[in-house]
C-alpha cells in the first residue's frame, strides 16, 4: 500500500477519492483541508506523495514549489479548465483531469505514484520532467520556442562592500538596450535594494513583489511582466527591488523562478542586480529534514545565479577589494559553474591595481574568466544620480564604448531581438 496526502477539500466527490483508494492500493494517510495542514503534513513526512487540487484555500505557487523540492511524487487534480492552467503555472509536474469518476481518477493517481503511468496509458495525464521514478528532477527544460529567442538572463554580483553592482548592472543594460536589444533590469538584493533609486523611480509599490505574487497565484505571463515594469527609455525596463528590505519574505523561491523564466520570455536581456550574499541558508528541523519551512533571504541571489547564462563579477581593484573577491567568488561557482564569467573592475583610473595581481588571484582560483577594467568618474555618477538618469547616459563617450564592447561579449544572438 502506498501512502498518499490528499488536499482537495473543493471537490465535492473528495470523500469518493479517499473510499476508491483501497481499490488501488493506496492509503489516503491525511486529509488536508488548507494550504498550512498541507505544508504540515508534507513537512512531517518527506517521501509521502501528494495529491491536490487547485481549490485548496491559500495555496499558492511557492507552496507547491517546496512540497517538490522534497523530490516527492506530486499529482494535480483539475476539476475545470481554470484548474489545468493555474496548476501548469505552479510547475506541477503530474496534472489529471478530474471529470467525476472518483474511481478513475484515483486510478490515475496510483499509476503515477507507483511509477506505472505512461500517456500513452493514461491520455489525461500529463507527465512533465518527470525522471523514472515519476519524480520532477528540477525546472523543466525550455520549450523549443523559448531557446529560439536567444533570450539571456545576466547576474550582477560583487563581494562584501560597494564594488559597484548595482552601477555596473545599469550601465551594462543601458549598453545593451542602445544596441537595440529589449533589456529589463531586476533589483533583487534583499539586504540594500537601491535601483530605483539610482534612477529616480517612484517605489510606491515593488514591481518584484508584484511579479512573485502573481507567480503565486498563477496568473505571471509577458504581458503581466511588463506592466509591472516601469519604463526607462524606448528598449530599458526596470523591475524594481523592495521599497524596505525587511519585506524579503515577499520574495518566495519558487515564485522567483517563474519570475526569471517568464522574464525571458518578455526581454531579450534580462540583467538582475543580486546582493553579496549568497549563502544556502539553513532550513528548520524536522524530524524527516524537511526544508519546507526554511526561510531563505538569499533565494533572489540564489535563484538568480542558478538561472543566469552569464555572471557579472564586480570588484574593487584594491587589495581589500581583490582579498574579498578571492574569499567569496568560489561560493558563486558552486552555485552555477556552466555560466559564462566576467570580472569587472571598477574604480578610478589612479586605483587600477596591477594586472599581475589580479591574474594570480583569479589563477588561484582556478578560474579563467574575461578580466575587464571600468574606470568610473565618481562626481559624474553622482551628477547621474542627481539627475536621475542611467550611468549610461551619463557615461563619457570613452566609457560608453568600454560598455557596448562589456556586453557584446555576451549579447544574445540579433535574431532575438524583439520589434
Amino acid at each position: 500500500m502506498i501512502s498518499v496526502i490528499l488536499a482537495a477539500p473543493d471537490l465535492s466527490d473528495e470523500s469518493g477519492l479517499v473510499a476508491a483508494a483501497a481499490l488501488h492500493d493506496l492509503v489516503i494517510s491525511r486529509r488536508s483541508l488548507d494550504a498550512a495542514d498541507l505544508l504540515a503534513a508534507a513537512a512531517a513526512d518527506t517521501t509521502m506523495a501528494v495529491a491536490v487540487s487547485a481549490g485548496v484555500p491559500r495555496l499558492s505557487g511557492d507552496l507547491i514549489g517546496r512540497i517538490i523540492a522534497d523530490e516527492r511524487i506530486v499529482v494535480g487534480i483539475a476539476a475545470t479548465d481554470e484548474n489545468e492552467q493555474r496548476l501548469r503555472a505552479w510547475n506541477v509536474p503530474n496534472i489529471i483531469r478530474h471529470r467525476g469518476d472518483p474511481v478513475e481518477t484515483i486510478a490515475a493517481i496510483a499509476r503515477i505514484v507507483s511509477g506505472r503511468s505512461h500517456p500513452s496509458a493514461f491520455a489525461s495525464a500529463t507527465r512533465v520532467g518527470l525522471d523514472p521514478a515519476g519524480r520532477h528532477p528540477g525546472p523543466p527544460a525550455a520549450a523549443p520556442q523559448e531557446a529560439a529567442r536567444s533570450s539571456m538572463l545576466v547576474a550582477v554580483w560583487g563581494p562584501t562592500g560597494a564594488p559597484g553592482r548595482t552601477t555596473t548592472a545599469l550601465s551594462v543594460a543601458g549598453a545593451l538596450a542602445d544596441q537595440g536589444y529589449a533589456v529589463c533590469i531586476v533589483d533583487a538584493d534583499t539586504y540594500a535594494p537601491s535601483l530605483v533609486a539610482h534612477v529616480g523611480v517612484s517605489a510606491d509599490a515593488s514591481g518584484l513583489v508584484v511579479a512573485c505574487r502573481q507567480a503565486d497565484n498563477g496568473t505571471l505571463n509577458p504581458r503581466t511582466l511588463v506592466a509591472a515594469t516601469r519604463l526607462l527609455s524606448d528598449r530599458l525596463s526596470i523591475l524594481g527591488g523592495l521599497v524596505r528590505s525587511e519585506r524579503w519574505p515577499d520574495l518566495r523561491e519558487a515564485a522567483l523562478r517563474t519570475v526569471w523564466a517568464v522574464a525571458r520570455e518578455a526581454f531579450d536581456v534580462v540583467v538582475v542586480d543580486i546582493g553579496s550574499c549568497i549563502e544556502q541558508e539553513g532550513a528548520i528541523a524536522h524530524l524527516a529534514g524537511s526544508p519546507l519551512l526554511a526561510s531563505r533571504r538569499n533565494a533572489a541571489a540564489v535563484t538568480a545565479l542558478e538561472a543566469a547564462d552569464h555572471v557579472l563579477v564586480t570588484a574593487r581593484p584594491s587589495t581589500l577589494g581583490l582579498t574579498r573577491l578571492l574569499n567569496e567568488l568560489p561560493a558563486v561557482n558552486s552555485v552555477n559553474d556552466v555560466a559564462g564569467l566576467t570580472l569587472v573592475l571598477t574604480g578610478a583610473g589612479g586605483l587600477m591595481a596591477p594586472t599581475s595581481i589580479s591574474n594570480r588571484m583569479i589563477h588561484q582560483l582556478g578560474l579563467t574568466p574575461e578580466i575587464v577594467r571600468l574606470p568610473r568618474d565618481p562626481e559624474r555618477l553622482e551628477r547621474a544620480i542627481r539627475d536621475g538618469v542611467t550611468p549610461y547616459e551619463a557615461a563619457s563617450r570613452r566609457e560608453r564604448r568600454m560598455l557596448r564592447a562589456l556586453a557584446k561579449g555576451f549579447a544574445p544572438a540579433p535574431a532575438g531581438l524583439r520589434t
